[in-house]
């Protein structure tokens, strides 16, 4: 459930209560009608924002639809067992590689088994147009894409984005392995 949406709706919530309290306990007329309208219009604004957030896509469809719905990556063990996920939702850009220091990775491989192999900038993945894309960052070991539509691995060009669908994975520095789902 998105976080906005619920502090939209305890909002709402706060500001009837607090009209229902000011209309019982208000003694002044003209008190009482000024504090109905502040908590009225408040709870009205926050219940409009509300509804448009509940009928909002948070991820938009690509052209035949099999890209929707993809929320995040996660990490695999040789075994196919999850070791760590990142969410992409409300992203448009993740940077995949190992954090030093010296810089900001948001999916950092720096304690996988083949953290050597992984460039410390090595990728990106970026939202546009309704789609997921990864991109090699011209890297040494580069990266290789597995589609779950046939199967197959694909490997990268550098500077030359691949399109994602959900249940691909990555391989990143040849053996580290990202799911896409």
């Amino acid at each position: 459930m998105n976080r906005n949406w619920m502090l939209d709706w305890s909002i709402v919530a706060t500001a009837a209560a607090a009209g229902i309290l000011s209309w019982c306990y208000l003694e002044p007329s003209s008190l009482r009608q000024a504090a109905l309208l502040v908590f009225g219009l408040t709870a009205l604004g926050y219940l409009i924002l509300a509804v448009r957030r509940d009928h909002r896509s948070p991820v938009l469809p690509s052209p035949n639809g099999t890209s929707r719905g993809i929320t995040e990556l996660a990490l695999l063990s040789e075994e196919g067992t999850e070791l760590a996920v990142w969410d992409l939702y409300g992203r448009t850009a993740m940077l995949i590689g190992r954090d030093v220091g010296e810089n900001d990775v948001d999916v950092n491989l720096d304690n996988t088994v083949y953290a050597g192999m992984i460039d410390v900038e090595h990728a990106v993945l970026n939202y546009t147009a309704g789609s997921w894309y990864v991109e090699d960052l011209n890297s040494r070991n580069g990266i290789a894409v597995q589609k779950a539509a046939d199967g197959k691995k694909y490997r990268l060009s550098a500077d030359k984005p691949c399109r994602l669908e959900k249940g691909d994975i990555l391989f990143v520095g040849g053996l580290t392995r990202l799911a896409i789902r």
